[in-house]
């Protein structure tokens, strides 16, 4: 007799695409430094890493992901902002020392928290999505903008392909 087959909770499904995600961003992560220092990567553009293909999953993030059409560029900042919950361990990079002027690689962007925690900012996404050339990946994302109108608010985040209304 086969042992019936227990329905994931929304938590475990989550989890499951959650991994998916860090484990991908790891990837980009790794190629950017590698990238940004001259080492022998992968691929030429962290743009080339594919990220976990959700169509199928029930998760709410997938869920998310789906909604939004998240581009690449979106998805990097939102697990980016995930990082410091979900794996701070990912972010101990970026406190490589610049050892040239032996401080921090101000192109990292980030700050410290009051334990010394390293925060990404925008300017780490810029990093991450460019390496120096941020002005180039910032052209490529634009923020959430929201106009209002009599009736209601709407949302566009990253491009006019999309958008939101609330109440």
């Amino acid at each position: 007799m086969n042992a019936p087959q227990l329905i994931p909770s929304p938590i475990e499904l989550n989890a499951r695409v959650l991994e998916q995600e860090l484990a991908w961003f790891a990837r980009v992560l790794d190629a950017r430094f590698k990238l940004y220092f001259g080492q022998a990567a992968d691929c030429n553009s962290v743009r080339e890493i594919e990220p976990p293909d959700l169509a199928s999953s029930a998760s709410a993030y997938a869920g998310f992901v789906r909604h939004y059409g998240l581009s690449f560029a979106e998805r990097v900042a939102v697990v980016l902002g995930l990082l410091p919950h979900l794996r701070p361990q990912l972010l101990d990079i970026f406190h490589t020392r610049n050892k040239t002027f032996d401080r921090k690689f101000t192109e990292f962007g980030g700050a410290r928290d009051a334990s010394g925690d390293f925060v990404p900012t925008g300017e780490t996404l810029a990093f991450i999505l460019a390496g120096g050339g941020s002005a180039r990946a910032l052209s490529r994302f634009r923020p959430c903008s929201t106009a209002t109108t009599t009736s209601r608010s709407t949302t566009s985040c990253g491009s006019s392909r999309r958008a939101a209304t609330s109440p």
